[in-house]
């Protein structure tokens, strides 16, 4: 998973570089937002137990 947001990040990095803003890249954004915070949660649920 935490793969997947560093390519998200890198491919976000190259598409604003380049100059291309696809929703595929915001599409891969919002996903590896929405898993870091399900995995920040996670670790915060798990580490109160």
């Amino acid at each position: 998973m935490l793969l997947l947001l560093n390519i998200g990040i890198l491919w976000l990095v190259y598409s604003v570089v380049s100059g291309q803003r696809e929703p595929i890249v915001i599409y891969l954004l919002v996903i590896g937002l929405l898993g870091s915070i399900v995995m920040l949660a996670k670790d915060a649920l798990t580490s109160e137990k």
